[in-house]
């Protein structure tokens, strides 16, 4: 008798453990979100706060897994943030009077980026969606019209309404985004930290928005400016 309630006993802690990893992610091929030595949500029983992973960037033969955020989630789709500043590009090359719909930054999101970080199957996972960018509130600078967008970046809203604090904004760069060029806060306080582009115009049409290094929101940056870096947005099929 003894013996049979060590075994179960010994069952039952098996089973114990197993239910603390059950929301973990269990990559396979099928998923399409490769490796990782972490453990991650998966994306069908992700909320609101939560990482998941998926897609690839980084160099060629060197790609790392990327890792998002959870913004919002409604029905079976998610929001997601890439966790890290994942690469640094201009809003546009030439500081040239330009909106969301007509940056250089958005051209390259939705071809070369959408094309190098995701295979075929997790393309066919993230939902183009129709954009919409206000115009700057405090400058009236138009925000030009609305676009279907695979991968954007948050507008000046968005960043308000999604992240409640300044420094839930604050974001650090990733080492393949420092090896292109992107600057990384030396402060104590902001370590590591990186500034982020944000879709909505600045004080002129030559100025976009960003969140720099503290998470606070500034409209004074030229748009061919190579200081901040991109924070790619998502809606994926969970």
């Amino acid at each position: 008798m003894r013996v049979f309630k060590r075994i179960v006993g010994i069952l039952l802690a098996i089973t114990l453990v197993g239910s603390l990893f059950a929301g973990c992610v269990n990559k396979s091929a099928d998923d399409g979100e490769g490796t990782t030595g972490e453990a991650y949500v998966e994306r069908k029983k992700a909320k609101v706060g939560d990482k998941v992973v998926f897609g690839r960037y980084g160099k060629e033969g060197e790609k790392k897994d990327i890792v998002w955020l959870v913004l919002k989630k409604e029905g079976r789709k998610l929001l997601l943030i890439s966790e890290g500043v994942v690469d640094v590009a201009p809003y546009n090359k030439t500081r040239s009077s330009v909106t969301w719909e007509t940056c250089e930054l958005r051209t390259w999101l939705n071809g070369e980026f959408l094309d190098t970080a995701f295979e075929a199957k997790e393309k066919n996972k993230i939902v183009e969606s129709k954009v919409s960018t206000p115009d700057n509130a405090d400058h009236k600078t138009p925000g030009g019209n609305d676009t279907d967008d695979k991968v954007f970046i948050l507008s000046i809203e968005e960043a308000k309404e999604l992240f409640e604090e300044d420094m839930d904004r604050r974001a650090k760069a990733t080492d393949y985004a420092k090896e292109k060029g992107l600057k990384a806060s030396t402060e104590q306080l902001y370590l590591g930290n990186s500034p982020w582009w944000l879709r909505s115009p600045g004080r002129s049409g030559t100025d976009a928005s960003y969140v720099n290094v503290d998470g606070r929101i500034y409209n004074s940056i030229p748009v061919d400016n190579a200081v901040p870096g991109i924070r790619p947005v998502i809606w994926v099929k969970a």
